[in-house]
């Protein structure tokens, strides 16, 4: 979608400046990342049915402000994008080998 051209939508746009930093990440580069229910999300599967890995992100009503579900029931106060992926690496399972 980004290399083609075309604009996000609703969901994509108010993920950007999460997306923008994770892009960078290499643990993150090896996940599928699909969104369900307005949240990002990761997969080790490349294809349906996906497999949750690791930590949910979803945007809030604030622009540039993301709430992390680490799976543990407490999900993270409203965070910018930074704090955002410092958590998502912190409760990411380690790499499996290749």
């Amino acid at each position: 979608m980004w290399l083609s051209g075309e604009r996000p939508g609703p969901i994509g746009a108010r993920l950007a400046p999460f997306l923008a930093l994770a892009f960078r990440e290499p643990r993150l580069r090896e996940l599928r990342p699909y969104t369900s229910h307005w949240t990002l999300l990761f997969s080790r599967t490349a294809e349906w049915p996906f497999t949750r890995t690791g930590p949910a992100v979803a945007p809030t009503s604030t622009p540039g402000r993301f709430v992390v579900d680490s799976r543990k029931g407490h999900p993270s106060p409203e965070i910018g994008a930074a704090t955002a992926l410092h958590l998502v690496l912190t409760h990411l399972p380690a790499s499996r080998p290749r």
